[in-house]
């Protein structure tokens, strides 16, 4: 199971002309993902995509230090507040916090992990793999 795919359909939704960023190298796949499915430009020069919405995207969020970090470039580099996206909200105590205060516009992330800012359901996703599972047991 992958959650790309509904990262991507969120964005798609959500966020007028993304500019899909990563924060770290672990988290290119996702973007490439993400923004392979989502939108058609991808750029190292951020400055010139000051009319992009930038789109942070990492699987895992903790500590949120290296988002934190991410947020904080875009922002030095005046493009618009950043929206942030991940799979799992596992969010240290203060975390959630200091990503807004770097001046994240919006987090956003996945059921996968229950949080206040869940707005991306992988349920159906979970469905096939819980069916295929089931009829693996059965044969």
């Amino acid at each position: 199971m992958h959650a790309a795919p509904a990262l991507a359909e969120w964005v798609a939704r959500h966020v007028d002309r993304p500019l899909v960023v990563g924060p770290d190298d672990e988290s290119a796949q996702w973007v490439k993902d993400v923004a392979d499915r989502a939108v058609d430009v991808s750029a190292p020069d951020v400055s010139a995509y000051r009319d992009r919405t930038p789109v942070v995207v990492d699987d895992i969020v903790s500590s949120a230090q290296t988002m934190v970090a991410t947020v904080t470039q875009l922002v030095a580099a005046q493009l618009p507040a950043p929206v942030c996206l991940a799979v799992h909200a596992l969010f240290a105590a203060a975390a959630e916090q200091a990503l807004r205060e770097a001046g994240a516009a919006q987090i956003v992330t996945t059921t996968s992990v229950p949080h206040a800012t869940n707005r991306i359901d992988v349920v159906p996703l979970l469905i096939p793999a819980v069916h295929e599972c089931v009829a693996a047991t059965h044969s």
